[in-house]
This record gives structure tokens, sequence and C-alpha cells, in this order.
């Protein structure tokens, strides 16, 4: 059995489930009496943005931009591409986002705002609120992704700082709006989603202080500005009965779920038993792999995968380089790295795992064997967070370049 090749063909299985060329076509709206205006960010809004275009019947109306990941854009004819810092904010989203805004003031209730989201548009589109800055944003974001914090919470606290985030495009337009969504969170909960722009806000700027305050992260600007929300100052993010939603629809396009069980299936066929651990699963990376190990290690049972998704999170302490993914596979190598028939995928369907170039990594016998030779010790590499260099050395890093859509993890164990 090649395992290898399995474990990367399940992975292109899963991906085809939830690429916005494969899924658009069947869920986009009827054209208004009016304009067709197009905005939105994310890993997957330019493809998003390709798709509507090929899709839309030629003879309307159809324009706008939207906001990629730098080196994410692809060419289209009517809907501008505009890069930013993922997961970073940086200017050149601000100008970009601060421009949706004076553009869908002109529109009226003839006309439709297409608004396109996925899994990155939160730092993508960020706006600060007045009093704040871009540095601002930067600081924060940085002190909470090296928290170890829950995205949930990540973005409690963005929605509260940005103009955008939290359900405020409503505010800024008369159009009907309909929100095409492709999720990258856990329990697909569209508020999460790049920080909810287009739906109700259940989060509260007293919320929002309590997770800084838990994850002791100290800045007094924000802190002081959150505050003022909290004491009424600042207007709250609009809540559900906010009559602003009456004429927003927000569509769910595709999650982890359809890639998992799209990817499912094509194990299956590879005459493989599996058992699909489903994509809500979060928590610390390498505790995950740890939990996974265990109930790969009691199975008797041969020619069987474990397959996940979800979300994990890595609480830094080295300085070493890697992501989620390739952590995961490195605490779950550390766990398994002594017991035979074992293999494995971790990867970001986005293509990109954290800050490096790679999707993930996989291992297999062979590369456990290899690392025995090499004398190279997993824990050694764990306490530094280094599993980029880990399985660099190992000649077992994959890359996919930009995979252009994005619904999170994608973890496969297979007992051979």
């Amino acid at each position: 059995m090649n395992t290898k090749k399995i474990l990367i063909n399940s992975f292109k299985a899963g991906l085809d489930a939830v690429k916005p060329e494969n899924i658009i076509k069947n869920k986009l709206p009827l054209p208004p009496k009016g304009r067709t205006f197009v905005i939105g960010a994310g890993k997957a809004a330019a493809s998003m943005a390709r798709a509507i275009e090929i899709n839309w019947p030629r003879n309307l109306p159809l324009n706008g931009s939207v906001i990629t990941r730098y080196k994410h854009s692809l060419k289209t004819k009517k809907i501008k591409i505009y890069e930013s810092g993922h997961p970073m904010p940086d200017i050149s989203g601000m100008k970009v986002a601060s421009n949706f805004i004076s553009s869908i003031n002109n529109l009226d209730s003839n006309d439709l705002l297409l608004c396109l989201i996925s899994g990155g548009g939160s730092s993508l589109m960020s706006v600060p609120q007045n009093g704040l800055n871009m540095n601002d944003l930067r600081h924060v974001t940085k002190n909470l992704l090296n928290s170890g914090a829950e995205i949930s919470e990540i973005n409690t606290v963005r929605k509260h700082l940005s103009k955008i985030h939290g359900g405020k495009i409503p505010m800024y337009t008369k159009a009907k709006i309909i929100s095409l969504i492709i999720s990258d969170v856990t329990g697909n909960e569209i508020t999460d989603i790049a920080s909810g722009p287009c739906c109700p806000d259940p989060t509260t700027f007293k919320n929002a202080i309590k997770i800084l305050e838990k994850y002791k992260i100290k800045n007094k600007k924000i802190f002081e500005f959150l505050k003022k929300g909290v004491k009424g100052k600042i207007i709250e993010n609009p809540k559900k009965n906010n009559p602003i939603f009456k004429n927003v629809k927000n569509i769910l396009l595709a999650s982890g779920k359809d890639m998992l069980r799209k990817a499912e299936y094509f194990l299956k066929k590879s005459k493989l038993q599996t058992l699909n651990l489903g994509d809500e699963i979060k928590g610390e990376s390498r505790q995950i792999a740890v939990e996974h190990a265990k109930k790969i290690l009691k199975t008797n049972k041969r020619k069987f995968a474990i397959i996940s998704g979800g979300e994990t999170t890595v609480t830094v302490s080295g300085s070493g380089k890697g992501g989620r993914n390739s952590e995961y596979a490195l605490s779950l190598f550390n766990q398994v790295k002594d017991t035979e028939h074992i293999a494995a995928i971790s990867c970001d369907t986005d293509g990109i795992d954290g800050s490096e170039d790679n999707a993930g990594v996989y291992f297999d016998n062979k590369i456990i064997k290899k690392a025995k030779q090499l004398s190279l010790d997993p824990e050694f590499f764990l306490k530094k967070n280094d599993s980029y260099s880990f399985f660099k050395k190992l000649n077992s890093l994959i890359h996919t370049g930009p995979t252009l859509t994005n619904v999170n993890d994608y973890r496969v164990i297979i007992k051979i």
C-alpha cells in the first residue's frame, strides 16, 4: 500500500469538495433590478470572485472588488482583486476595505451587494475604529495569535476594534445583501467566519475585555477603548433584532464537513475502514495529537484510518518555525515513533500552515526510520515549536501552494 500517495490524494479529494469553482454555480442568487456590486475578503476571495464572473449572466452589470492574501490572486475581468496581510493586518487591506464602505454607500434598494466571505477575512479586511490605528490592531492580533486563544475569542476582540466586522457592513448600504460564505471555523457559526461582517454579533465589549484579561494581554490603549464601549460611549455592534439585517441573507457554501465527507469516501474506495471524528475539533495541537495517537494505537484493526478536521491552536513558547498542523504531526510522531505500520498527514486546507511555505506534512515508517538514522529527537523540536525544521530535514513537507479555498485543518492517521 502506497500510504503517501493515498494520504496526499485523500487531501486533494477533500479540497475538490470545497473549491469555489465547484460549489458557487448552484448557489448564485437571482440578479436584481439594479446593479450587482461585489465586495469580500478571505483566502478564497479571488477564486470566489472568478467563479461569480464565470457564472453570472454576461449581459447584466457586475463589478466590485475583493481582498485576498498576498500571492493568492487570480486574473479577473470585472471584479478587482487586491492583496493584503495575513495573519497580521496591514495598511493595504485597510485602504481597500475603507473603499468598500464608501462604495456601498452609493447602492440603493434595487441593487444587490454580494459579499464573498472566507477564512482570513478578519485580518485582510481590517479598518480600525475611530481613535485606533493599524499598529494597535497589529499589536493585539500578534499577542492573541501567540497566546493560544481560540479563533472565536480572537474574533470577539477584533469585532469590537473594527469598522467592518461584527455585523457592520449592513450599516453602510440600502442594497439587499447576500453573503456567500466558505467556513473555516468549528461549528460554522457565521459570526465567527471572517469576524461576521454581515450578521448580528452576539458578543460585547465586556466579552472582549475578559478575553484580553484571560490571556494576560496588556495594551493600555486597547483596554481604554474597550472600556468606553462598556460605558456606552462607543456604540455596541448590531444585535439580532436590529432592522439593518432585514434585507441580509447569509448562505454557507462549504465547510470542513464537506471536505471530510469527500475525503472519507476516497479512503473507503482505497480499501480503508474509517473513523471520522468530525470538523469541530479544537484545542492545543500537541495535546490533540496525543489523544489521536491513543485512539490509533488502541485499535486492533488494520487498514484503518482516523480522519479529522477543525482548528487547533498553538501556544508559542519557542522560537522555531511551523504551524498548528506541523506541530500536531510532530507531537503525533513523538507518540508513535516506536510503533510500526503508522502513517499520517496533517495539512491546512488553504495551502499555508502557519507562517511557512508548506501546507503541512506527512510521515510513514520510512520517515520514522530516517529520523532515527539522523538522530532527530521530536521532543527537542517540540520544545522549540520547530516542527517545520524537523520535517524539512526528513524531506516530508507537503507543498501545494495557495489552494484558494479554506476550511481549516485536514488530518488522517492510517494503521496499515
